[in-house]
């Protein structure tokens, strides 16, 4: 029971209710790639392509009110968006978040921090100069002409970038309070927002650096793939972090999602056979064996 319960995911609204320690601020339901997206299924589903769906658009636009609303109430300019694990789609609601804003507003930054695995890159089909990823900026602390050219401008988005490279092994260490915080309060003096695309919060400790430095964050969780225990052990730590948590977005949210006890019913079933005939268990009734004949296959 208690292994069941520590790895229960969060599969609804009404469950995630009860199951995680923080406010829901939008559903993103998982939305199928049409057109030259179902072609390359490495690509990001963008608002800005004209096959993504009103619903999705628009869900995307409610988390933006919410985002604008923190910035106009509490003075928040930097925004953290993470998850507990990886492909749970935060470099995706990043991006999404950022054209979103960049719709209404001029002065819009979308940073890509996860230095060992950057995605915005890959996202917007765009190759940082050498010398222009956030990585070298942190270990070389250019001054703020070399800072701007960095920078990259989409005039058809109004969108502008910070990309990042991946990290060679001696750069492992390169992100700290001390190497970020300088570069970061430069951009707060040009940028009315930034949102910084962060690696998972449970896997690397860039994330708590990131954390400390931006004003607020959002955690990303994508329906049934990781545990609510794990979840909550997540949002602990950001609320022990200086950026405020605004909450949580449901991501890739489907219907008709399987409960885990159910999943892992049917993962038990199948492996237990009857120790005499070696024909599958008629007796089982979800105990890890009947007290009669079977046993582990």
């Amino acid at each position: 029971l208690l292994l069941a319960v520590s790895q229960e995911t969060v599969q609804t609204v009404s469950g995630a209710h009860d199951q995680l320690d923080t406010k829901l601020l939008a559903t993103l339901r998982h939305e199928r790639k049409r057109g030259a997206l179902l072609r390359n299924k490495k690509s990001a589903l963008l608002i800005s392509d004209p096959t993504c769906s009103f619903y999705y658009t628009e869900t995307v636009h409610q988390l933006r009110a919410q985002v604008e609303r923190a910035h106009e109430k509490d003075g928040r300019q930097v925004f953290l968006i993470t998850s507990c694990a990886e492909n749970e789609g935060k470099s995706t609601v990043a991006a999404n978040l950022a054209l979103s804003l960049a719709q209404k507003h001029q002065r819009v930054l979308l940073l890509d921090a996860d230095l060992r695995k950057p995605a915005q890159s890959l996202i917007f089909s765009a190759s940082p100069a050498p010398g222009t990823d956030l990585g070298y900026l942190i270990t070389h602390r250019p001054d703020r002409e070399a800072l701007e050219k960095a920078i990259v401008r989409d005039e058809a988005t109004g969108l502008s970038h910070l990309y990042a490279a991946p990290l060679r092994r001696s750069q492992s260490e390169a992100l700290s309070p001390d190497s970020f915080r300088p570069l970061l309060d430069a951009l707060r003096e040009s940028y009315s927002y930034i949102l910084i695309d962060t690696p998972p919060f449970s896997f690397f400790a860039d994330a708590e650096v990131l954390a400390d430095a931006a004003d607020a964050a959002i955690l990303v969780v994508r329906q049934d793939l990781v545990p609510a225990a794990v979840i909550n052990d997540t949002i602990d730590d950001l609320n022990a972090a200086h950026a405020a948590l605004l909450g949580w977005l449901r991501q890739q949210a489907r219907k008709g999602g399987r409960s885990w006890k159910n999943r892992r019913r049917k993962e038990l079933t199948f492996p237990f056979s009857c120790t005499i005939s070696a024909a599958p268990c008629s007796t089982f009734s979800g105990s890890r064996s009947c007290s009669v004949c079977c046993s582990a296959a």
